[in-house]
């Protein structure tokens, strides 16, 4: 009977930084973009800069929204961000929204 390997998930992001390293240093987008909204950006945030981070491969971006009291995270796919289930990169991320704007 054959057995199974169990694998163990990481909350932390994998990938590969060999692509973005050389001798000059780190080079290249990051591979998580925060965007914190306000009422006199939120439109330059959420279409301006998604698109500049879109050109550059920037895989994931969040879009924090204190007003709404939300985080968005979004996907890069085939140059388009798609609203994602989960908080990627950090999948195993548990953000309770609620606890970031928490009244004093």
């Amino acid at each position: 009977m054959p057995t199974r390997r169990r694998e163990r998930r990481s909350s932390s992001p994998t990938f590969s930084t060999s692509r973005l390293t050389s001798r000059r240093g780190i080079e290249g987008g990051p591979t998580l973009a925060v965007e914190i909204l306000s009422p006199s950006t939120r439109r330059i945030d959420r279409v301006t800069k998604a698109r500049l981070y879109a050109r550059y491969d920037v895989p994931f971006l969040w879009l924090v929204d204190p007003d709404a009291r939300t985080v968005e995270a979004f996907e890069l796919h085939g140059g388009r961000y798609t609203l994602a289930l989960a908080l990627p990169p950090f999948s195993g991320l548990n953000l309770v929204p609620d606890r970031l704007w928490a009244d004093q």
